[in-house]
């Protein structure tokens, strides 16, 4: 929380999503020792962060109140653009997973869809701190995609990122309400298959598939997960894993190959994620045919 742009000398960067195939909003893990840092303001970035690792009490001041929050994993710390902290002091050494919230990102996302535009900073408070556990595994999954080169493709960055900031713009501004769901027609639901079908070895986006729909990707992340009961990227994954088991029973090609043409990143990768579904190997699977 400083006024520069000078990486403060209790911080280290543990791993960082820049310079990888990540397509949401950028996420790095960092290190931070004990420390006090008086009269500073987070300037530049609306910024969230999640702890991860280590135990201390946080101290601050905001509008001449002074605060405290003892830092356990899974305890959060939302803290908006411009927000002035004062005196500021982390008592021990505490690992944060951070994550940039970018606000020129989200309106690009959401297009149209007024529901969610950001242009004001009163939607919810200028800072948070408090455990959410859908916010913690939300973020983990973040991590553990990155740190696992990214092999979910573009789609799951997106649709993790918009998920992210609609729970919390959502949930933080009042209580939960209950809405009706808003599902796609039967035609665009027809056109989205047969486009996931046609297109199921590229690195399909969320973008895109907003595009097809004709709707804003946030809308259209809504919509198709009430209609379909998942989200995009869990059916794309889905829809992959089915075609390869009428690939796999009905052809002698190798694992490999069809694992590639079905837009897995590699042999592991689909071999992971045919288990995880079907609860079973690939090779467990075609023995099974016998």
């Amino acid at each position: 929380m400083s006024n520069s742009s000078k990486i403060p000398d209790n911080f280290t960067q543990c791993w960082t999503s820049e310079g990888t195939s990540w397509s949401g909003f950028k996420i790095s893990q960092n290190h931070f020792v004990a420390n006090h840092l008086p009269g500073k303001r987070y300037r530049e970035q609306t910024r969230l962060f999640l702890t991860v690792g280590g135990n201390s009490m946080l101290t601050w001041t905001d509008s001449r109140k002074q605060l405290q929050k003892f830092c356990t994993p899974g305890v959060f710390f939302y803290v908006e653009k411009d927000c002035e902290l004062s005196d500021v002091t982390l008592e021990s050494t505490v690992d944060f997973i951070e994550l940039d919230i970018d606000l020129n990102k989200i309106n690009s996302w959401i297009k149209d869809d007024f529901s969610l535009k950001i242009t004001s900073s009163n939607i919810i408070p200028s800072h948070i701190v408090d455990s959410d556990p859908y916010i913690t595994r939300l973020m983990q999954s973040m991590r553990n995609d990155i740190l696992g080169g990214c092999s979910t493709g573009r789609l799951f960055g997106e649709t993790a990122s918009v998920a992210l900031v609609s729970y919390l713009y959502g949930f933080y501004k009042q209580a939960p309400s209950k809405r009706k769901p808003n599902k796609l027609s039967p035609f665009k639901r027809k056109i989205l298959e047969e486009y996931i079908k046609s297109n199921i070895s590229s690195d399909l986006s969320l973008s895109e598939l907003a595009n097809v729909a004709e709707l804003s990707p946030r809308h259209f992340s809504r919509c198709f997960n009430d209609t379909v009961g998942m989200p995009p990227h869990q059916y794309v994954l889905h829809t992959r894993i089915e075609l390869a088991k009428i690939m796999l029973s009905r052809t002698k090609r190798p694992i490999t190959e069809i694992a590639l043409e079905l837009g897995f990143s590699s042999a592991s990768h689909f071999s992971d994620a045919f288990r995880k579904i079907t609860g079973m190997s690939p090779t467990k699977f075609l023995m099974d045919l016998l």
